[in-house]
C-alpha cells in the first residue's frame, strides 16, 4: 500500500475492508503515533463490524491529539446534522465537500487559530513553557517599571531654574533678589564636586550660544581646582580657540 492509496482511503474511508485491515494493523504497531493511521485503522474496524472497535476505538481515543476529529471521521454525517442545526444560514453558502473537510484536517494539524497565543493578555503555562512563562512574565515587570517611571515627576537637577533662567533671557544678565544673594546653610555645606559640576553645565552652555570666551575663562578656572583633569580641560580650550579664530576669519 503506498501513499496514494492512502490519499484515496482518506478521502474514500467506505472502501476500507478486509485487505486493508492488515495492512493498517501493522502500520499502528510499528508507528503507535502515527495519527492518521489509527483514524483509518478504528473506521476500518467499524466498516467491519469488528469484534475488537470498541476496544481499539477506546486506545485511540487516548493516543490521538483531537478526539473531535475522531469522532468526525468515524460518524461524519452526524457532524454534519449537527452543524446545520447550529448554523442553518451556513446552507446558503455553498459549503465545502466534507473528503476536503477531513483532508484539511489531517494536514493542518495545528492551525493558527489553535496554536497558543503569545499575545499580551492570555498567560503562558509556566508548566508546559518555562521559558516563555519567563519571558512573558520579565516583559510584563518591564512594562510596570516603564509605566511607573513615566509617572513618577523627573526630579529637578541643583540650580535646575537659574539654568533655566539664564538659557530663557540669553545675552540679558541675570538680576538675583536680596533673597537669592543672602548666604543659605544648606548652599554653604554643598561638595566643591557638585560646584564644579555646576560651572561646567555653565561653561557648556556658553558653548551653546557661541560665546567662547566666556567658556574659556571658567574651563580655565575649574583646571586649576581640578589638576588631575588638566589634560582633558586643555584640549577643550585649544578647541574653542580654533573656533574663536575661525569665527574671526568669516
Amino acid at each position: 500500500m503506498d501513499n496514494m492509496t492512502i490519499w484515496d482511503y482518506i478521502r474514500h474511508p467506505e472502501k476500507l475492508d478486509a485487505a486493508s485491515l492488515e495492512y493498517l494493523e501493522g502500520l499502528v504497531a510499528r508507528y503507535p503515533f502515527f495519527a492518521v493511521a489509527e483514524f483509518l485503522y478504528v473506521r476500518n474496524l467499524k466498516n467491519l463490524h469488528h469484534r475488537s472497535f470498541e476496544a481499539s476505538l477506546s486506545r485511540a481515543a487516548l493516543n490521538v491529539p483531537c478526539r473531535d476529529r475522531l469522532f468526525a471521521f468515524l460518524e461524519p454525517d452526524a457532524c454534519v446534522l449537527k452543524h446545520e442545526q447550529r448554523s442553518p444560514v451556513a446552507a446558503v453558502t455553498e459549503p465545502a465537500s466534507r473528503a476536503d473537510n477531513l483532508i484539511d484536517s489531517f494536514l493542518n494539524v495545528s492551525t493558527p487559530a489553535e496554536r497558543p497565543s503569545r499575545s499580551r493578555g492570555r498567560m503562558v503555562d509556566a508548566r508546559t513553557d518555562y521559558i516563555g512563562y519567563l519571558l512573558q512574565t520579565e516583559g510584563e515587570q518591564l512594562e510596570e517599571n516603564a509605566s511607573a517611571d513615566a509617572s513618577e515627576p523627573v526630579p529637578r537637577l541643583n540650580h535646575q531654574d537659574l539654568i533655566d533662567d539664564f538659557i530663557g533671557q540669553g545675552d540679558k544678565r541675570i538680576v538675583l533678589s536680596q533673597e537669592e544673594t543672602q548666604p543659605h546653610p544648606e548652599i554653604e555645606e554643598q561638595s566643591n564636586g557638585e560646584s564644579d559640576c555646576f560651572t561646567e553645565t555653565l561653561a557648556k552652555i556658553y558653548i551653546k550660544q557661541g560665546r567662547y570666551e566666556k567658556a574659556i575663562e571658567i574651563i580655565r578656572k575649574l583646571s586649576l581646582k581640578n589638576p588631575k583633569k588638566n589634560r582633558y580641560f586643555a584640549d577643550q580650550i585649544r578647541f574653542l580657540e580654533k573656533l574663536i579664530i575661525n569665527n574671526k576669519n568669516k
